[in-house]
């Protein structure tokens, strides 16, 4: 099984984010820069990764996740955002078809200056060193996300997590005015068709069966 053409476009953003760009593409950038107006924004990437080699039940890499966490005006900031993902999927060099799923994001811009900060630590330590970090957590939409039939199979893509640092998360924590980036890893499923019903035969159907036996006794 190979899976080819991974894109990732960004939507359904809630929250007040102030001058919000990117919407419908792979990078989404939201906020009012704290310290000067030409400091970068905060933000969302997404880039795909194509697999020529995939097993089942076996985790794979979908794409790269990053969030860069620059320091924003209070007020100003997502909640959350829907992640569409569409790839190509080939089974031993078949023509493929297009799978779309979508991941739903939360997002959690803390307040900086809190004692203790949103993660329960201390700030201007650790992962708060420059003041308290924010959060990032992803989660599969099931009712948006497709399955798909291959032959007498039907295959479903399932969201393991993130990989971050060698270790799966569902969520991280990004120090201010820094990138964290994690593999957003993902693993396909697979169950087989029920087979159809046996349809029993009517019950005017045996009695003509009855029938012709006795017409073949009739001839012998």
């Amino acid at each position: 099984l190979s899976l080819t053409n991974v894109a990732g476009t960004w939507s359904d953003v809630t929250g007040t984010p102030v001058d919000l760009t990117g919407q419908g593409t792979n990078s989404i950038s939201w906020g009012t820069p704290f310290y000067s107006p030409n400091d970068p924004k905060s933000g969302y990437d997404f880039e795909g990764q194509s697999n020529n080699a995939i097993a089942i039940d076996t985790n794979f890499v979908l794409g790269v996740f990053t969030h860069h966490n620059n320091p924003i005006a209070s007020g100003g900031s997502i909640t959350g955002a829907k992640l569409s993902v569409s790839f190509a999927v080939s089974f031993d060099g078949n023509p493929s078809q297009i799978i779309k799923t979508v991941f739903d994001f939360t997002h959690w811009e803390t307040t900086n200056n809190a004692s203790p900060c949103a993660d329960g630590g201390t700030g201007g330590q650790g992962v708060n060193v420059n003041g308290c970090a924010d959060r990032v957590s992803a989660s599969t939409n099931a009712g948006l996300s497709e399955e798909f039939t291959y032959g007498n199979m039907i295959y479903t893509l399932n969201l393991s997590g993130f990989l971050h640092q060698g270790q799966l998360f569902t969520d991280f924590w990004t120090t201010e005015e820094a990138e964290n980036s994690a593999l957003l890893v993902a693993n396909f499923s697979v169950r087989e068709l029920s087979p159809p019903a046996a349809v029993p035969l009517p019950a005017a159907g045996g009695l003509l069966g009855i029938a012709l036996v006795g017409m073949g006794a009739v001839a012998r």
